[in-house]
């Protein structure tokens, strides 16, 4: 995977569009779990840092729209893959071999 470097101002953008969207979110259902693990917030509590909620406000990086709410170690797969269905496929099939 390439590596992605920022300048000081992307990053800066990069953190006002994610505020932006994290503010338009409609709010995080009661009982709500990661959709991805299926975990509570009890269970994700503290998976982001100290300083993070449970829950991930996962978004669409080319069109900054709001997708929906994730636990933050899903949120980082899924961006690990760069969101990409067939990148994911391929996991699922190596995985699939491997345990097999």
């Amino acid at each position: 995977f390439p590596v992605t470097i920022r300048s000081r101002g992307c990053e800066k953008e990069l953190g006002r569009v994610r505020k932006l969207i994290k503010k338009s979110a409609p709010p995080v259902p009661e009982n709500y779990s990661c959709p991805i693990c299926n975990r509570s917030a009890a269970e994700v509590k503290g998976r982001g840092g100290k300083k993070s909620g449970e829950w991930c406000c996962d978004h669409d990086h080319v069109t900054n729209t709001f997708r929906g709410w994730l636990c933050h170690q899903c949120n980082r797969a899924l961006g690990g893959m760069n969101d990409s269905v067939d990148r994911l496929k391929a996991a699922i099939k190596y995985l699939e071999k491997i345990h097999d």
